[in-house]
């Protein structure tokens, strides 16, 4: 086919083929294709490929046919078609092929050709779409029907894919195409897939025009209405189109009319109700959205014509309701005539009217219904009060009080009018001429026009100001209750207008008493009292008593004191002038009155009787306010009250005790001469010293005490209250150093040796009884002075007391605060020296324990006192390194070796190692002082091989703050010659330490271990470190001969131990390698057998396998019968429905409803034929589900052998442990043979 001359070509191929080469081959038809496609087209090399090759035209499917029919020359498509045999698939291929060509005869030509060959109906009506695209898109002067008619003629379904080329032909315009489309009788519902399009259409003649052509063409009518009703929505002007629509739609649902009224389309709905009639629901319910349309004039109309076309009932009184709302009085008027119910809901309408202000809507619908229901005007009466305009509000409520209207709702709104002001009093006149009342909700209407300052209403609400003739006898009269609410409302109003509405108040009616009081008060409690409304108050007998005398009370802070002596002038007894007194002249605000108002204030109520407790309180207040500024003011009120029975002794003598404590002589003598009794005078004389006044001052006021005299009080100077300083300590902690106060004191009587409460020792933490003599001792940094301690010992205090707790005597207490003139004093005055506090310190050891020359001092004191031996002292003074101390004590045979139980037991010696450098910085001359006490030490014979706690004196100094230092000075004293004796090795109950491993390994890490350790070893110390019993650690060193022989013995026990268990290791590892190899051969002969068995079971698997394939294949084969059977059913049953189709053109909607029973029982019989299938299904399943229990039942047989002969081979393993075990223990000449057990290995 390669060779370009189309003769050679065509001569070379008839050779071969003449001569038999590949005839009826793929080859013969590639080439058939390919002379096809090749320009020019060689006719007669086609004709010898179909004739003498036999080529086969579907090869490729179908693509020679196709290229045949796309060929210019019709020729080429006779040949292919008059000498091939195309299939239905080349023949549709073709078909399709010559879609895509525009029109023309020669493609007329190849339709006609093709068609009369084509079973599928499909390929065609799709053609048919293809060529009315086609031809839309050729100018409409070339465009040529002849292939669109001949389609149409061989069966070509105009509603295919639901008319699309009815619908390209209605998109585009097309008229013609459109007129021979709607000739092949398209089905009504292609028809109503159309019309969408139609109604597209921008021009309105041509939408028209295309519209009535589908209306023509069968349209059903229920979808000529759903077009209505676009038509409606989208083109309400095109009266002609909606006309032609409504003649041929069915429109009882009344779906359009809803639409045209919800759009306020009068004339569309005036041209649906002329051509059509509607049930009355449909009108009903056309009228409720009539009623909604906005535009007034429109919806009168509108519900105008549906109420001549019979709408009725509910809905015209549902609209009368609108209409009210509205104020629509046409609207309301033809509701009315028509039917509609003011009754509606309970008289609505009227409500909707109310609220809405329609006054004349109002008039007509009470004009015709005399009889209303109260209720329903109350109803209105209070949806009016929505209406802003309040001239139409009165208009509204005056024709409903006209009615009757009265009660509540009446009071209600006349609370509302008076918020209004000026605006409302009109609403306010017709409320109260109507029989509104002003006392509803206690009097709210009242109080809201006072709060508001509405005095014109008020006038009209209390009935002062008069509203008419006619109401005269109707308005009431405010309550007493209104009245009082109204008086507690005008407070906050400016003062003129408030008094005109109190004054208004009063002329309206009688208050109640209790109000007018209060009302009083409040007057009187104003910032600026207002003089002229507390006389209105006063004349309208309101009192100043009243409240338990509050407002009088009130008024002494308030009013001028000639306007208070005007309230006095009322009914004030003696009682109510105390108990104002008390109540003005308060206790805890002094300054608020002491002045010269409050003075003639006082003197008014002392002047009407005032007496008792409030007089005295007054005079301490008084007393309290005494300062040099007020120096006149007081006294004059000072005179005044003890004028008129002032008690000193009010609240235990506070006056006195005032004045004591001011140190007021003056005052102090004018007080005694009231006689105050004696706990008054014991009150005051402690008072004098809370005040640092000067030393002479205090001894003038305690003379003044001294020689007050009294034949029934006196001063009493025993104390009172042991809970309470006494008099002599606050006089002594005033006047620590004054020996004439104290003296004064205690010629007065005081005792000198009285008792108080105080901590002793800090580590107690305990409060003790103490006596005057130790509290003075205990007053920190020497407070009290030694002259004043002297007194009282003089005067004879106890210099031997004890504590009950803390045993602590007044010499110690002297020794401890290093007081060694008073330790002096208290030592000539008989202190014992022979005693120990609680702490087990004696006076000696607390003198020790002071360090310096003023301890040896106190100590030459003490000892000379004949202090006892052996109370620690010397270990204090040993610490201390204070060797002139020591030598005194140790000459007074105070023992170095004794275990004071004060330091832990230790020894003089001892202690100083441990402590002597605890707070002392070590320096040469300080090394030098520790090596001359320890040689006195020594020198002295203490024993330097007793232990502390098991610690030598070497270790303790080792453990000292600066070891070192110690452990250096203690060696070069003489320790270094013991050194490595057993009494200073460490024993902690498991190891025994030298002093060298002690620093090692006892002692805390620091950073003088290395120089401690090179101290010890230049001393000559050697290491010892070893374990008391058992085994001894890996560095021990330093053991003795018997330890080291133990060790050696333990470590060959351990080495004897060790060799016998590796050989028992070893005999372990032999039997197991032996059982391994035995195991080896038993795995091996159950691998062999596993195998065996799992080929068997495969051959069983591979046979079930091919059973179930071929009833697999054998149930498909079933199911694709049954699938052809139910085809070829469906297809009859489609050829059924066509006729059914054609037949219901003719017999109408009664055939539609037997058509419909038939596709009932069309869909019944799918759904038995789908059961039938669900069962076959099922059974397919059980089957497998059969096969699949039968594997697993084979799977478990298989587990159940290998699990048996997983425990024979286990038995044989453990009997071969056990020959192995047997064979070990036995000797090895009576060892024997191992062999298999015959049967167990196969033949192999």
């Amino acid at each position: 086919m390669e060779v370009t001359d189309s003769l050679v070509r065509f001569q070379i191929i008839t050779m071969l083929l003449g001569s038999g080469a590949t005839q009826g081959a793929i080859e013969t038809s590639t080439a058939l294709d390919t002379a096809i496609t090749i320009k020019p087209t060689d006719k007669r090399l086609i004709r010898a490929l179909l004739q003498q090759g036999t080529a086969d035209i579907n090869i490729n499917r179908g693509a020679a046919v196709e290229h045949a029919a796309q060929h210019s020359d019709p020729e080429v498509l006779e040949l292919i078609l008059g000498l091939g045999q195309p299939n239905d698939a080349s023949i549709d291929r073709a078909l399709k092929s010559l879609g895509k060509l525009p029109a023309s005869a020669i493609k007329t030509h190849k339709l006609e050709a093709l068609l009369g060959r084509t079973k599928s109906k499909d390929i065609v009506s799709s053609l048919l779409i293809e060529e009315v695209r086609s031809l839309l898109k050729t100018p409409p002067s070339e465009r040529s029907f002849t292939s669109l008619k001949l389609l149409l003629s061989n069966g070509a379904n105009v509603n295919a894919s639901n008319g699309e080329a009815l619908s390209c032909a209605v998109v585009a315009s097309s008229m013609q195409i459109v007129e021979i489309l709607l000739e092949a009788s398209p089905l009504p519902m292609t028809l109503a897939w159309v019309m969408p399009y139609a109604l597209r259409i921008r021009d309105l003649m041509d939408r028209l025009t295309y519209a009535q052509k589908i209306l023509d063409g069968g349209m059903p009518p229920s979808e000529v209405n759903r077009a209505l009703i676009f038509t409606i929505q989208k083109y309400p002007s095109d009266i002609p189109l909606i006309n032609a629509l409504v003649t041929r739609a069915d429109t009882s649902d009344g779906l359009a009319l809803v639409e045209a009224i919800k759009n306020g389309q009068q004339d569309i709905v005036e041209l649906i109700l002329g051509k059509k009639s509607f049930t009355a629901d449909i009108l009903n319910t056309g009228f409720a959205e009539a009623t909604k349309v906005g535009d007034k004039n429109t919806r009168t109309i509108l519900c105008n014509s549906l109420l001549k076309a019979g709408a009725s009932g509910e809905v015209v009184s549902n609209a009368l309701l609108a209409a009210a709302s509205d104020g629509d009085l046409e609207f309301g008027t033809i509701l009315v005539r028509n039917g509609g119910s003011i009754k509606h809901k309970g008289g609505q309408a009227v409500v909707e009217a109310c609220k809405s202000g329609a006054v004349g809507v109002l008039e007509m619908l009470l004009a015709g219904n005399p009889e209303v229901p109260l209720k329903t005007l109350q109803r209105g009466f209070q949806g009016a009060t929505q209406v802003g305009n309040l001239k139409k509000r009165a208009e509204i409520f005056r024709l409903l009080l006209q009615m009757g209207v009265s009660g509540e709702v009446v009071d209600i709104q006349l609370v509302s009018a008076v918020r209004y002001g000026d605006e409302g009093r009109d609403l306010v006149k017709l409320l109260l001429g109507y029989g509104a009342s002003p006392d509803y909700s206690n009097g709210e209407a009242v109080e809201k026009a006072v709060r508001s300052a509405f005095l014109g209403n008020l006038e009209l609400l209390l009935g002062i100001a008069a509203i008419n003739e006619h109401a005269k006898g109707q308005q009431k009269k405010p309550s007493s209750h209104t009245l009082v609410r109204g008086l507690d409302a005008c407070w906050d109003l400016s003062r003129d207008v408030r008094f005109t509405v109190i004054d208004w108040l009063f002329r309206a009616g009688k208050l109640v008493p209790s109000a007018v009081h209060s009302a009083l008060h409040r007057a009187v409690n104003e910032q600026e009292p207002e003089e002229r409304l507390i006389r209105l108050l006063i004349n309208h007998r309101a009192s100043p008593v009243a409240n338990n005398c509050q407002a009088l009370i009130d008024a002494t802070s308030s009013l001028s004191a000639s306007m208070f002596d005007e309230l006095l002038e009322s009914r004030v007894t003696s009682e109510d002038a105390s108990l104002v007194f008390r109540r003005a002249f308060r206790f805890s605000d002094p300054i608020s009155w002491v002045s010269e108002r409050g003075l003639k204030i006082a003197t008014s109520l002392l002047a009407k009787g005032a007496e008792g407790d409030g007089v005295g309180s007054a005079l301490v207040a008084v007393l309290k306010q005494h300062t040099a500024t007020q120096h006149s003011i007081t006294n004059s009120f000072t005179e005044l009250l003890l004028k008129h029975g002032a008690d000193v002794n009010y609240n235990h003598g506070e006056a006195l005790q005032l004045a004591a404590a001011q140190g007021n002589a003056e005052l102090l003598t004018r007080l005694l001469s009231e006689k105050p009794n004696t706990e008054t005078l014991n009150s005051a004389f402690s008072k004098i010293f809370d005040a640092p006044f000067a030393e002479e001052k205090v001894h003038e006021l305690i003379t003044l005490f001294t020689e007050y005299r009294d034949a029934n009080s006196q001063l009493d100077v025993m104390p009172t209250h042991p809970c309470f300083d006494s008099v002599v300590i606050r006089a002594l902690s005033q006047y620590p150093r004054s020996i004439k106060i104290l003296e004064a004191l205690l010629d007065m009587g005081f005792y000198y040796d009285q008792m108080t409460n105080c901590s002793v020792i800090d580590n107690l933490q305990e409060i003790e009884s103490v006596t005057l003599l130790m509290w003075a001792l205990l007053q920190p940094q020497k407070k009290i002075s030694t002259g004043i301690i002297n007194l009282l010992i003089e005067r004879g205090s106890k210099v031997n007391f004890e504590t009950a707790t803390s045993h602590v005597t007044p010499l110690m207490l002297a020794i401890r605060t290093r007081r060694q003139d008073v330790a002096r004093l208290l030592l000539l005055a008989g202190a014992e020296v022979d005693v120990t506090d609680a702490l087990g310190n004696s006076p000696l050891s607390l003198a020790t324990g002071i360090g310096g020359d003023l301890a040896v001092a106190m100590m030459s004191n003490l000892l000379a006192a004949g202090a006892p031996k052996n109370d620690g002292s010397l270990h204090n003074v040993s610490r201390q390194l204070n060797i002139q101390a020591m030598q005194v004590l140790v000459e007074y045979r105070h023992d170095p070796d004794f275990p004071s139980p004060l330091h832990g037991g230790r020894s003089a010696l001892a202690e100083l190692c441990l402590h002597a450098t605890d707070s002392v910085q070590m320096t040469t001359s300080k090394e030098r002082i520790m090596e001359r006490a320890i040689e006195f030490l020594l020198q002295s014979g203490t024993d330097i091989t007793i232990q502390s706690e098991g610690k030598s004196l070497l270790l303790l100094a080792l453990e000292s703050a600066d070891p070192l230092a110690t452990t250096k000075v203690l060696l070069r004293a003489g320790l270094w010659k013991d050194i490595n004796k057993p009494f200073n090795q460490y024993h902690d109950g498991k190891y025994i330490f030298s002093p060298s491993m002690y620093v090692q390994r006892v002692l805390p890490d620091s950073d003088k271990k290395a120089d401690l350790l090179k101290l010890l070893r230049s001393n000559r110390c050697t290491d010892v470190y070893y374990a008391n019993s058992g085994p001894q650690p890996e560095d021990g060193v330093g053991m003795p001969s018997h330890i080291r022989r133990e060790e050696e013995e333990r470590k060959a026990r351990l080495d004897r131990l060790r060799e016998h268990k590796e050989e028992h290791v070893l005999a372990i590892q032999r039997n197991t390698e032996l059982a391994a190899v035995q195991a080896e051969i038993w795995a091996n002969q159950s691998e062999l057998e596993e195998a065996r068995k799992k080929r068997a079971l495969s051959t069983d698997l591979a046979a079930l396998q091919e059973r179930a394939r071929v009833e697999e294949n054998i149930f498909n084969a079933a199911l694709r019968q049954q699938r052809a059977k139910q085809n070829a059913d469906l297809q009859h049953q489609e050829d059924l429905m066509k006729a059914n189709v054609a037949r219901a053109r003719a017999i109408g909607d009664v055939e539609l409803s037997v058509e419909g029973q038939k596709q009932a029982r069309l869909l019944e019989w799918e759904r038995n034929i789908g059961s039938e299938r669900v069962g076959n299904a099922n059974q397919l399943s059980s089957i497998r589900l059969r096969e699949r229990e039968e594997m697993d039942r084979f799977d478990k047989a298989a587990d159940s052998r290998f699990t048996t002969r997983l425990k024979e081979q286990k038995k044989l393993v453990d009997s071969q442990t056990i020959l192995a075990a047997n064979l070990n223990s036995a000797s090895p000449g009576s060892r024997q043979q191992i062999g298999y057990i015959s049967g167990e290995l196969g033949p192999d």
